[in-house]
């Protein structure tokens, strides 16, 4: 694996970590997913842009 793989799949896993944090601690559940929904757009445009396949 190359360290843009490796990097971008550390990301993915600290992001769905901080999400479930933010989920057991009863944030608003709309600003949760609009968050979620802007990481989940982030990481396509990072897989566009490294030329690959979307990562979800």
């Amino acid at each position: 694996m190359d360290e843009l793989t490796i990097k971008t799949g550390a990301a993915i896993e600290a992001v769905k970590a901080m999400l479930a944090a933010m989920k057991e601690a009863e944030v608003d559940p709309r600003g949760l997913a609009v968050a979620r929904t802007q990481f989940e757009t982030a990481f396509l445009w990072v897989a566009n842009a490294a030329g690959g396949d979307p990562v979800f």
